[in-house]
């Protein structure tokens, strides 16, 4: 048995006004928001630094949980 449409297909169009606006730089909410993305990133990173510079001499957990927790760490990176 065929289908019949009874209204004809309406074609979507973008509207301009709903483009997404970028954020301005002085506002303080977004000066509150970066400075504490990048207090959040120094901290990673530093951490990272530890991890990686800590002596890996002994058995396996003291190996395998430092490299387990930098991989979490570079995985939060963006």
């Amino acid at each position: 048995m065929k289908r019949v449409r009874t209204q004809k297909p309406t074609i979507r169009r973008g509207r301009s006004w709903l483009e997404i606006l970028p954020a301005d730089p002085r506002d303080p909410d977004v000066v509150r928001a970066k400075a504490l993305a990048r207090a959040h990133r120094v901290a990673r990173l530093r951490r990272m630094r530890e991890l990686t510079d800590r002596n890996q001499s002994g058995g396996l957990p003291e190996v395998f949980l430092p490299d387990y927790e930098l991989f979490h760490l570079e995985g939060d990176l963006p």
